[in-house]
């Protein structure tokens, strides 16, 4: 009897714990869109094919769009977009986050290493 419940005691911390990790990735989105104006303005500018500031996720129908430039190579840089209002503070840039993005944009292992490497050098600048 007690390890059956000590077994149910275990699956409900587990549940909770699940529910507490999803809540807070729910906050996160939902503090991510901002505003219900903010909201309407990405779902516009993905109906019309826009893509995304891979740090606050805000359309490039509305946000402008500046580059953080690496080098590929000693002929090659490249530059990952990120809008205008995200590099002003750029100690508030998540590189995590860029990395996943860019990662699920099908840039290689390579190119997100160096394109995060250059965004903490510019978090720490």
């Amino acid at each position: 009897m007690i390890k059956a419940e000590l077994i149910y005691f275990v699956a409900v911390v587990i549940a909770i714990v699940i529910i507490a990790i999803n809540a807070a990735a729910i906050a996160e989105t939902i503090l991510r869109l901002m505003s219900p104006v903010a909201f309407v303005k990405n779902r516009v500018g993905g109906l019309k094919g826009y893509g995304r500031c891979p740090n606050c996720d805000n359309s490039w129908y509305w946000k402008e769009s500046k580059s953080v430039t690496f080098k590929r190579s000693a002929f090659v840089s490249k530059g990952v977009l990120i809008c205008a209002d995200c590099l002003q503070t750029p100690r508030g840039l998540n590189p995590e986050r860029i990395a996943e993005a860019l990662a699920k944009s099908q840039w290689n292992k390579e190119e997100v290493t160096l394109a995060r490497k250059a965004i903490e050098q510019l978090m720490a600048a």
